[in-house]
């Protein structure tokens, strides 16, 4: 964010981090515009050289400490609150069980589904999202985008054999919603995804 705010784009940004895929990397999809891999050998972050000769805005100490208390309290809202946990347990537990089906019955539950299952309507549901600073369709977004990267890195499926096992119709619109996520077509992402992990 703090490259982009500059003018300059983010797309060439790559984080190395030195552990598995975590759980959460919905998080990590959601904040980091650039790319990023797992099971590096360290901590690295590439970012152009031009981004050096940028004046960094967190050199004013009371910028940095009102920034760093606005990133804290952004993450405890979400994290601690019991209704959007909720929500992302039952959308990614939908979503695995969906992508581990030889043949997949599984429905992915909207917000109307998933607000009765919570005992709620699903206007209260979006609600309380909202106070999370979040919607339905952002935590739908980045699980998506999760399970979308995990299977075209494992590069065992067909595109629409990929777009059946997420529950489109057919690979057109799982194309779309490809590049709705990702700026990307499937085939051009896969190229990126294999360029990142060899580099």
């Amino acid at each position: 964010s703090y490259i982009e705010s500059t003018g300059a784009s983010s797309t060439p940004t790559l984080w190395h981090f030195p552990f598995s895929v975590p759980e959460n990397t919905s998080h990590y999809a959601r904040w980091i515009h650039g790319g990023y891999v797992f099971s590096s050998n360290q901590l690295v972050l590439e970012v152009p050289g031009s981004v050096a000769m940028v004046v960094s805005a967190f050199r004013d100490e009371s910028v940095y400490q009102s920034s760093l208390n606005q990133c804290e309290a952004i993450l405890s809202a979400g994290e601690q609150d019991p209704v959007f946990n909720a929500v992302k347990t039952k959308l990614s537990v939908a979503y695995k069980k969906r992508v581990g089906e030889l043949t997949p019955e599984t429905i992915i539950p909207d917000a109307a589904a998933v607000a009765t299952d919570l005992g709620m309507s699903k206007r209260t549901l979006m609600r309380k999202l909202s106070e999370c600073d979040t919607t339905f369709q952002n935590i739908r977004d980045e699980l998506l985008k999760e399970q979308i990267q995990s299977l075209i890195e494992e590069g065992k499926l067909s595109l629409a054999g990929m777009s059946h096992r997420l529950g489109y119709q057919d690979a057109g619109n799982f194309s779309r919603a490809c590049k709705r996520l990702f700026g990307q077509s499937p085939s051009s992402l896969r190229t990126r995804l294999a360029k990142s992990h060899a580099s």
